[in-house]
């Protein structure tokens, strides 16, 4: 029986790394082609991907841009609502001060039509009686103006003394201008010397255990021809 010949090759190490690096890429190839079967049967698709992870990014570009736009907007809202409220409070604040203003000269026109009243005969009067509060809790400001007919030609000078009378210690009392007086006053009569009219002024600085209720007022007058003007008014504190 004749014996097969057998042919051996020898490879040299070239091809047989040659091979290894062969079949280390088809293994490769495969498993990528395998991995992409099972994704492509589980329903996903590389390319759809890509194309919706571009369509995410333009829409969160544009999604970016529009949230930009309204921050500016609202922004530009504020500011111009912030304008609208400063406007408004200045127009306000004019007109509260115009309104003051008006009333304060409405109230001079009658004190100067009280004056000039050619009809007035009764020569020295007490045209205008007005208390205010003061810097401190029991300080109170006192406003007397005293007038005469606006057709009078003579000089009148005189004083004027003040009587307070209230409630101290549960009883009626009577407090005099020296009781009362301010530290800048002194306590004397107020002195006036006029020929139409006269502003006086006097701090007042009441007793904590003092509440007033009404303010005699006398006014003397000097000369040959001296006379005495009383008159009685509530302790009512002007607002403001």
């Amino acid at each position: 029986m004749k014996r097969p010949n057998l042919v051996v090759t020898q490879q040299t190490p070239q091809h047989r790394r040659l091979r290894i690096a062969s079949m280390i890429v088809g293994v490769c190839i495969g498993g990528l082609l395998v991995y992409e079967l099972g994704l492509s049967r589980a329903g996903f698709s590389r390319i759809d991907s890509m194309t919706r992870q571009s369509q995410l990014e333009a829409e969160n570009r544009e999604l970016a841009a529009r949230n930009k736009g309204l921050s500016e907007r609202l922004a530009a809202l504020e500011v111009a609502a912030k304008i609208d409220r400063q406007a408004y409070s200045k127009v306000e604040n004019e007109l509260i001060e115009l309104q003051t203003r008006i009333l304060q000269q409405q109230e001079d026109i009658e004190f100067y039509k009280g004056i000039v009243n050619e009809n007035d005969g009764t020569g020295l009067r007490i045209q205008d009686f007005q208390i205010s509060r003061g810097i401190g809790e029991r300080e109170f400001d006192l406003r007397l103006v005293l007038a005469q007919a606006f057709r009078s030609d003579r000089q009148v000078s005189g004083e004027v003394s003040l009587v307070i009378e209230g409630v101290q210690r549960g009883e009626a009392a009577r407090l005099d201008l020296a009781a009362v007086a301010g530290p800048d006053n002194g306590g004397k009569p107020l002195q006036y010397s006029f020929r139409y009219f006269q502003d006086l002024k006097a701090a007042l600085l009441l007793p904590e255990d003092f509440v007033p209720e009404r303010v005699q007022v006398i006014v003397k007058t000097k000369g040959k021809s001296a006379k005495t003007v009383e008159e009685f008014f509530i302790w009512e504190v002007k607002p403001g």
